[in-house]
C-alpha cells in the first residue's frame, strides 16, 4: 500500500501480538490528548450500562471505576464525562463488602432517576400512536360507543381499574384498555416473585413493550371494535414459564371435556384458563365471575350476559377436571402439585353428620349463643332452657328440657311440605326454623373439614413446595370456615320459622332477635301458667310470713292476696294426694311446678308451700313427726322449706279444717272455764292457749290437793275429775281431734 516499509510494518505487527499495556493515568493523559487535538472546546462523554453487574462482588473493578473517574476529572477538567446506569436497588445486586459501593456513588453526584411507573406513556408513545386519520376515526367511534363500553367493562372489587377517560383517552390506547397497564405490571410482579419464570422478566419498560407489541400485531387484521382480551398477553409470556404453570395450561388442549373440538389455540375455556393463571397471585383484582367476563371481553359489541354465561360454563368444566378451584365466590388457578393435594383432599371421607354437627356448632356457639330464653318478665328471673337440634340430630345429648329450638338444613330428609312442618312444630313444643333451599353453607363446611382431616393426617414435612400450598391450604381453610358462616348467618335471617303449629311473623331482622322473637311465642304457650305469678318472691319474703304470726291482722278491705292461682294449684295438687291418702313431698311439688306449663323458680315454689302452711292450709311431718309452730321454731319450718336437705324429708298434706262451731265452743269453754279469751283467730294459737290454760289449771289444783289429805274439804272429786279431763287435753297433738273432743266433752 505503499503505507510504510515492510521492516516498519514487521516491526509493527510484532508489537500487536504482544501483552497491551496501559495505565489509568495513561489512560486520562491520551484522553487529555484527544480533547485538546479537536480543540473548540471538545467535550467527550464515556457511557457504561448496568455498572452493579459489571462489578458484581469484585472489588477490584470497583476501585478501578473510582479512579478512571478521579483520573479523568483531574486530567480533563471537567470535559470528560461518565455516565453510568443501574439498577435503583444497586445495594441489593452488587455483593461488594461492607457500604463500599456508596464510594461509587459518592464519585458520581449527579443522579437521574428513571423509574419505570409510567410504562403506558411509553407504550402509547412507541407502539399506540396513531396518525391523525386513525385517530379522528377512533375518537368518533368512542362518541358512539361510550355507553355500550361502561357497562361492558365492569369491576366489583376494591381496587381502582383505569377505565377509558374521553374519546382521546380512547384513540390513545386502542385496542388496548388502560387498566391493562398496571394489571399487566402486577403480573409481571407476580410471576417473578413465585417462581413462574425466570428472574430476567422484569416489571419495566421492555418486557412490557414486547408483551403489547404481540398482543397488539395478534389483531392485526381485525376491524375497529376489537380489543385485546387480557389472555392475549399469555401467548407472548409463555416462553417465559416454567413447567407446572405452563404444563397445565399444555395437557388442558389434550383434555377432550375441555377442548372437544380438539383445536390447537383459541379454545374459549382454556383462554378462560390463562386469564386465571395470570390473576392467580394479583391483590388488585378478585377473581371473580364478573371480573374474569370484564377480562374475556374480545369486542365493543359482546354481548356481556352471553359472555358471562360463556364463562361461567368454561369455569364449571375447569372446576370439574379440577383445574380451577372455587373458594367462596372466587376462582382459583391450580398449578400441578396444588391439583394433587386437591385430589387428595377430594379423597377424604366426611360424613354427613359431621357437617352437621358442625353445623350445630358454628350455630350454638357462634352465629346465637344463647343457652337460656330469659322471659321479660321480673328482670329476668324466669330463664328457660331448650334443647338445641339441628335436623334430627340433639347439639349436645341429655337434653331434656320442656322447649326447643330445631333447625331444618336443605339435607333433611323428613319432610318438608308446609303441613308436616306445622304439625311437627305443634306437636313437639317446638320451634322449627326451616333454612331456605341453598346448600352452600353445608358445602363450604364439608370442603373445610375435607381439608381439616387432611391436613391433620398429613403431618410429615415434605418438599418446600408442598409446604407452601399447605400453608394456603389453612388460609382457604379459615375462609370456608368465614364463608359457611357467613352464607348460614344470611340463611338464617331468610328462614321460615313454625312456633305451635303455624307460621310466624317475626318482626326481627337480625338472627338472635328472631331466636328469641320465636321462642317468646312457645315460651307463652309451653308455660302459659307463669302468668299465675304476679308477685315475684324470695326467702325473705318467707321469713316475712312467719314473723307476722303474733300481729293481729286488721282487714282494710279489698286486699288482694298475692299469687292467689298459684296458691290455688299447688293446694289442690297436694289436696288430690291427700284424698288418695298420699302425702306430697317438697321434691315432688318442685318437679311440677318448674316444669311446664308452671315453669316457677324455686323461690316461689319455697313461698306457696310457706304461705298455704301459714294460711292452715297444710300440714308438715318430718321423719314421721308432725311439724307445727307449737313444737318448732319459725326458723328450723323455713330451714324444712327451703334447704335443699330436707327436699324429701318435708312431707305434706291437705291440713283438714276446724269447723266454725268448733272453734266457737273452745272458745266458750276457755271463757266460761278459764274466763280467758285467745289473743289470735289462728287455730294452732288457740289450741296452744287453750293448753297453756289446762297447765295453769292443773298447777293450782295441784297445790289443793295436800288441803284434802288432812280435812274432809268438800268438792275433791270435782277437782280429780276437773284434773283428769285437763291432763287428757294436753295429751292431744293433732289439732282436729283436740277441737272435736273439746266440742265432746
Amino acid at each position: 500500500m505503499g503505507f510504510m516499509s515492510e521492516s516498519a510494518a514487521r516491526n509493527w505487527c510484532e508489537k500487536a501480538v504482544e501483552p497491551y499495556q496501559i495505565s489509568i493515568e495513561g489512560f486520562a493523559k491520551r484522553v487529555k490528548a484527544y480533547i485538546d487535538k479537536m480543540g473548540n472546546n471538545h467535550h467527550v462523554v464515556f457511557l457504561v450500562d448496568e455498572v452493579g453487574q459489571y462489578i458484581g462482588d469484585n472489588s477490584k473493578l470497583m476501585l478501578n471505576l473510582q479512579t478512571v473517574t478521579e483520573e479523568l476529572g483531574k486530567e480533563c477538567m471537567g470535559k470528560a464525562w461518565v455516565i453510568v446506569t443501574s439498577q435503583q436497588d444497586i445495594d441489593s445486586i452488587t455483593q461488594v463488602k461492607g457500604n463500599d459501593f456508596s464510594k461509587i456513588q459518592g464519585r458520581f453526584d449527579t443522579r437521574l432517576s428513571l423509574p419505570s411507573a409510567n410504562v403506558d406513556a411509553v407504550i402509547k408513545k412507541r407502539i399506540l400512536e396513531k396518525d391523525e386519520t386513525a385517530a379522528q376515526t377512533l375518537r368518533l367511534y368512542y362518541d358512539q360507543k361510550a355507553t355500550v363500553i361502561k357497562n361492558l367493562i365492569v369491576f366489583n372489587d376494591g381496587v381502582e381499574k383505569k377505565l377509558y377517560s374521553s374519546a382521546e383517552n380512547f384513540a390513545e390506547v386502542y385496542p388496548f384498555v388502560p387498566y391493562q397497564f398496571n394489571l399487566l405490571a402486577s403480573v409481571l410482579t407476580s410471576i417473578r416473585t413465585h417462581g413462574a419464570s425466570g428472574k430476567h422478566l422484569s416489571e419495566g419498560e421492555r418486557s412490557m413493550l414486547a408483551l403489547f407489541k404481540e398482543s397488539a400485531v395478534q389483531l392485526m387484521d381485525e376491524k375497529t371494535g376489537a380489543i385485546v382480551p387480557f389472555h392475549k398477553f399469555y401467548d407472548a409470556l409463555e416462553n417465559f414459564l416454567d413447567h407446572s404453570h405452563k404444563g397445565v395450561i399444555v395437557r388442558a388442549y389434550d383434555n377432550s371435556k375441555i377442548n372437544p373440538e380438539g383445536k390447537d389455540r383459541d379454545v374459549f375455556a382454556i383462554n378462560v384458563l390463562k386469564t386465571l393463571f395470570m390473576i392467580k397471585y394479583v391483590l388488585e383484582i378478585e377473581s371473580n365471575l364478573d371480573n374474569i367476563t370484564s377480562l374475556m371481553v374480545e369486542h365493543i359489541d359482546d354481548d356481556r350476559i352471553e359472555l358471562k354465561g360463556r364463562v361461567e360454563e368454561a369455569l364449571k368444566v375447569l372446576t370439574q377436571q379440577m383445574l380451577v378451584q372455587k373458594n367462596g365466590n372466587l376462582y382459583v388457578f391450580l398449578t400441578d402439585e396444588e391439583q394433587e393435594i386437591n385430589r387428595e383432599i377430594d379423597s377424604q371421607n366426611v360424613e354427613m353428620a359431621e357437617v352437621i354437627n358442625k353445623v350445630s356448632e358454628m350455630i350454638f356457639e357462634d352465629i346465637f349463643k344463647e343457652k337460656k330464653y330469659q322471659y321479660p318478665a321480673f328482670g329476668g328471673r324466669y330463664a328457660f332452657s331448650f334443647n338445641q337440634n339441628v335436623d334430627d340430630r340433639p347439639y349436645k345429648s341429655n337434653q331434656k328440657y320442656d322447649i326447643g329450638l330445631r333447625i331444618l338444613t336443605p339435607w333433611y330428609e323428613g319432610g318438608m311440605d308446609d303441613a308436616t312442618l306445622r304439625m311437627m312444630s305443634g306437636q313437639g313444643r317446638e320451634v322449627l326454623v326451616v333454612l331456605p333451599n341453598d346448600a352452600a353453607f353445608l358445602e363450604e363446611i364439608r370442603v373445610y373439614l375435607k381439608i381439616e382431616k387432611f391436613l391433620r393426617l398429613n403431618t410429615s414435612t415434605q418438599l418446600t413446595k408442598y409446604e407452601t400450598i399447605k400453608e394456603a391450604k389453612r388460609v382457604e381453610m379459615r375462609e370456608r370456615n368465614g364463608n359457611a358462616k357467613l352464607y348460614l348467618t344470611e340463611s338464617l335471617k331468610e328462614a321460615t320459622i313454625y312456633v305451635n303449629g303455624d307460621i310466624a311473623r317475626v318482626q326481627a331482622k337480625d338472627v338472635a332477635n328472631r331466636m328469641n322473637e320465636a321462642l317468646g311465642r312457645l315460651v307463652q304457650t309451653v308455660y302459659h301458667k307463669l302468668s299465675y305469678i304476679d308477685a315475684a318472691m324470695s326467702e325473705a319474703d318467707v321469713r316475712k310470713i312467719f314473723q307476722n304470726s303474733n300481729q293481729i291482722s286488721l282487714d282494710l278491705g279489698e286486699v288482694t292476696e298475692a299469687n292467689v292461682h298459684a296458691l290455688d294449684d299447688v293446694l289442690s295438687f297436694i289436696s288430690g294426694n291427700s284424698r288418695m291418702h298420699m302425702k306430697t313431698s317438697m321434691k315432688t311439688v318442685k318437679d311440677r311446678f318448674m316444669k311446664a306449663p308452671y315453669g316457677f323458680v324455686e323461690d316461689d315454689v319455697h313461698w306457696l308451700v310457706a304461705r298455704l302452711f301459714k294460711r292452715g292450709d297444710l300440714a308438715f311431718t318430718v321423719n314421721g313427726a308432725s311439724v307445727t309452730l307449737m313444737n318448732k321454731s319459725a326458723e328450723e319450718i323455713i330451714g324444712y322449706i327451703t334447704k335443699k336437705a330436707f327436699t324429701e324429708k318435708l312431707l305434706m298434706e291437705e291440713r283438714v279444717r276446724v269447723s266454725d262451731k268448733e272453734k266457737k265452743v273452745v272458745r266458750n269453754v276457755m271463757k266460761e272455764v278459764f274466763h280467758g279469751i285467745s289473743s289470735s283467730e289462728d287455730e294452732d294459737t288457740m289450741m296452744k292457749t287453750f293448753q297453756r290454760y289446762s297447765e295453769n289449771t292443773i298447777h293450782e289444783i295441784e297445790c289443793l290437793e295436800p288441803e284434802y289429805r288432812a280435812y274432809e274439804y268438800p268438792g275433791k272429786e270435782v277437782l280429780a275429775s276437773g284434773k283428769k279431763l285437763m291432763q287428757s287435753v294436753l295429751q292431744l297433738q293433732a289439732l282436729l281431734e283436740f277441737f272435736q273432743a273439746i266440742s265432746k266433752r
